[in-house]
């Protein structure tokens, strides 16, 4: 009866209450209750080392393969995770080596998810190799880490300060990969091997696929690739031999701002070809704007006035569905045309909207080459390396035995990594 009886005398306080005053609570409690939620700090976390950064909220940072940064690099994240859990199991010497570059791509970025999963499954044969095979197993062995450096300055600076607070810890001596050449992976590039005084990481940087020749000055980089210049050089040799020697050749030049690629590659060819075989004026594009399928479409026509029997496309293997496609329907289609390419064409296979463009290429009409990489030393000159009749001019003449690469029937011939940038 006492409990009963306290009830009811609460209760009768509780109905005495001014209704304003009760409205008046209401109000506190609600308006607190959202300060609370709108002032709480966001969680930003994707996972140990990652975390969302910038407009798109995209996840960028730092992995040992436990985290994906998408489905399409899963399978190999998680073979990378296992081979370093067993080098931390092996308790014996170590260094990390990360593996840095946008590792999930956009529709305006000059790398394909096949090309970047390419790259990766490249980078953890390397690891598996070195760990159990080279020097059966012997120390230091390798730790591999993935990083994503996103698509923005903001991105790519939040991805090398969590490379920086790892660099001791887990033992980083270098950075690898590194993406395309583009101003911003030469910004990128700069930080990492910068000095630890004016705010680097003092790391090595090895570049998988870059090829720009504007990159060849940054110190501490080491490249794996051609330059551009030693494959225009090819290009060019391969145009004068037999039956190509009396070909006519129109450049198409992307003049994307920031990529440097493309724009050396152009550059070089033009300075390595013979003026007097050009036909007409160089035909720019710029990649980075919208309508560059309906750009190349409303060229058809000037192209079949100059009527040229190779197109040098000083651009991107990701662009090059959106020429290739027109080509087909051109009012000279009965002509035939070379398109000839940078090594970056070898990614035209898995660009969108190729399986648009294997009609075109199965016609007959329209074949497609490109300059496929080498080591480096295979474009060394060299006494002996000259085809027979002797010295034909050229600075690297071993180029005249290096054919371009084609994609013959709408099936290109790739190896796994086989793209410049």
């Amino acid at each position: 009866m006492s409990t009963r009886g306290h009830w009811v005398t609460s209760r009768h306080l509780w109905m005495r209450w001014p209704w304003n005053v009760v409205l008046g609570v209401l109000v506190l409690a609600l308006v607190g209750g959202t300060l609370t939620w709108a002032l709480w700090p966001e969680d930003t976390s994707c996972a140990d080392g990652v975390r969302r950064v910038g407009a798109d909220r995209g996840c960028v940072g730092v992995t040992d393969g436990s985290f994906h940064f998408s489905v399409d690099l899963a399978a190999v994240s998680d073979l990378i995770h296992t081979q370093n859990a067993a080098v931390d199991r092996d308790n014996r010497s170590f260094v990390s080596i990360v593996y840095l570059m946008p590792l999930v791509p956009g529709p305006g970025d000059t790398n394909t998810p096949d090309s970047v999963r390419h790259e990766i499954q490249g980078a953890y044969a390397a690891q598996y190799e070195k760990n159990n095979t080279l020097g059966a197993g012997d120390v230091p062995r390798i730790r591999l880490l993935l990083a994503n450096c996103g698509s923005t300055d903001e991105q790519r600076d939040a991805t090398l300060e969590e490379i920086r607070a790892r660099v001791g810890p887990e033992h980083i001596v270098a950075v690898a990969g590194l993406g395309t050449s583009t101003d911003a992976t030469a910004r990128m590039i700069g930080k990492v091997t910068g000095n630890t005084e004016s705010g680097g990481l003092h790391l090595a940087a090895v570049g998988s696929v870059l090829t720009a020749d504007t990159l060849a000055r940054i110190p501490g980089l080491v490249r794996t690739a051609p330059t551009n210049t030693d494959e225009a050089v090819a290009a060019a040799a391969f145009l004068k031999q037999p039956p190509f020697a009396a070909l006519k050749v129109m450049v198409i030049q992307d003049a994307r701002p920031d990529d440097q690629y493309s724009h050396t590659l152009g550059k070089a060819f033009l300075s390595a070809f013979p003026k007097e075989r050009l036909a007409g004026q160089v035909e720019q594009y710029d990649s980075s704007q919208e309508g560059v399928a309906t750009a190349f479409a409303t060229r058809m026509a000037n192209l079949c006035a100059v009527r040229p029997d190779v197109i040098y496309f000083a651009g991107r293997g990701v662009n090059l569905p959106s020429f290739l496609a027109p080509l087909k329907n051109r009012p000279c289609s009965d002509r035939k045309l070379i398109v000839l390419s940078g090594d970056d064409a070898s990614q035209v296979a898995q660009a969108a909207g190729f399986d648009e463009i294997k009609e075109t290429l199965r016609s007959g009409t329209v074949r497609l080459l490109y300059t496929g990489l080498a080591h480096p030393e295979a474009w060394q000159k060299r006494s002996d390396a000259y085809p027979a009749g002797g010295d034909d001019g050229l600075r690297h003449p071993r180029q005249a035995r290096l054919l371009p690469g084609e994609v013959p029937d709408g099936g290109a011939r790739r190896r796994p990594g086989d793209h410049g940038a």
